[in-house]
């Protein structure tokens, strides 16, 4: 009897047993370790994204400001006479420009 049992019964779990340890090993297994993969690829893409796009261009615009800071404080002085000296030439600038189109 417990050799029936055993060809009818326990034979045929240890089957399908070996089957579904086949289909965990391959193709759950494989959905989760490509998931894993596609995982690692799209963080190294990101991080690749933020290192050369982000990072330079908060660089860049600090940069910008940086340099344009510095020309700026050039031209602010705090002398009021060169500020009106240069209100003065702006203005002549602009009525010679009028004058020279409107004739």
């Amino acid at each position: 009897m417990d050799e029936l049992y055993d060809v009818f019964f326990v034979d045929r779990a240890k089957s399908f047993g070996r089957i579904f340890s086949i289909f965990d090993s391959r193709v759950v297994d494989g959905v989760i370790n490509g998931s894993a993969t596609v995982t690692r690829i799209s963080a190294w893409l990101s991080g690749q994204a933020d290192i050369h796009i982000v990072d330079r261009t908060v660089n860049l615009v600090g940069e910008f400001l940086k340099f344009s800071s510095s020309v700026f404080r050039r031209v602010q002085t705090g002398f009021f006479q060169r500020y009106a000296f240069v209100f003065v030439i702006g203005l002549i600038l602009m009525i010679s420009f009028y004058l020279y189109m409107g004739v």
